[in-house]
């Protein structure tokens, strides 16, 4: 099960950010039929206010549907599927998984936002412009085209521009799509693994020992190598958003 939880985690991400570039995608026609200049263009115009919403609701739904989906892989008859829910939804650092999902999905619109300025200012269509935003996900508040923004666009709408760029403290993911997949892939391993040392409990497993699951350095992963009560929740990995340390049941 270990090796298939990785496998179901990465699978995770990836959908993810399928699902991502669609919701981009989504915005190539923001604009058919609707008259705005380049200088009143927002997200917030009452002209497209609505459609904008509309968008963000329905990328919303897909990655919390994403996220319970793999989360419940595999449902066992003996498991109590409300306490599995309960676990997902429980409160967090930063809030819950629904509240996660929209103040990141809320980032990417303000990156779409940005992108459609800057397009047409430069006279680029929609399309154009959001393209270099996919090719630029994990970069899109320092390339060429966006940095142009900042330089030229002397009374921008949209909040990136105007802060050219500067929007997290430092030590945070900047880009949303690099927030949303971690924040899924974290969510769906943390999920998976609760649940088989849950399952270890009820065939009566005394403990479960952790050992490694990759060869990277990681002194806080290795801290927790070793035996642990059945009991002791606080010794079940994943320790980070990156960690892959294999859970096995002790009778």
């Amino acid at each position: 099960m270990n090796k298939k939880r990785e496998i179901i985690t990465k699978r995770t991400m990836l959908n993810a950010e399928r699902l991502l570039l669609k919701h981009i995608d989504r915005f190539n026609n923001l604009l058919y039929g609707v008259q705005i200049s380049k200088d009143t263009f927002s997200f917030r115009n009452k002209l497209i206010n609505g459609k904008v919403k509309s968008l963000t609701r329905i990328i919303e739904n897909e990655l919390y549907n994403l996220c319970l989906t793999n989360s419940n892989h595999d449902m066992l008859a003996s498991e109590d599927q409300e306490e599995v829910l309960e676990f997902i939804l429980r409160d967090r650092p930063g809030g819950n998984l629904v509240e996660s999902i929209r103040n990141h999905v809320g980032k990417l619109n303000n990156e779409v936002e940005a992108y459609i300025e800057a397009s047409l200012y430069f006279d680029l269509q929609i399309k154009e412009g959001l393209s270099i935003l996919k090719k630029n996900l994990s970069n899109a508040y320092n390339n060429k085209f966006i940095r142009k923004a900042y330089r030229e666009i002397r009374k921008p709408n949209s909040l990136i521009i105007k802060s050219k760029g500067v929007t997290v403290d430092s030590g945070h993911y900047k880009t949303s799509v690099a927030n949303i997949k971690r924040l899924l892939g974290f969510v769906v391993i943390e999920t998976l693994t609760n649940r088989m040392v849950n399952e270890f409990k009820r065939e009566g497993a005394i403990g479960y020992f952790v050992s490694r699951g990759s060869s990277y350095p990681c002194d806080y992963c290795d801290s927790f190598v070793g035996f642990h009560d059945i009991n002791d929740v606080s010794s079940i990995p994943p320790f980070h958003g990156s960690c892959y340390c294999i859970v096995e049941p002790v009778y």
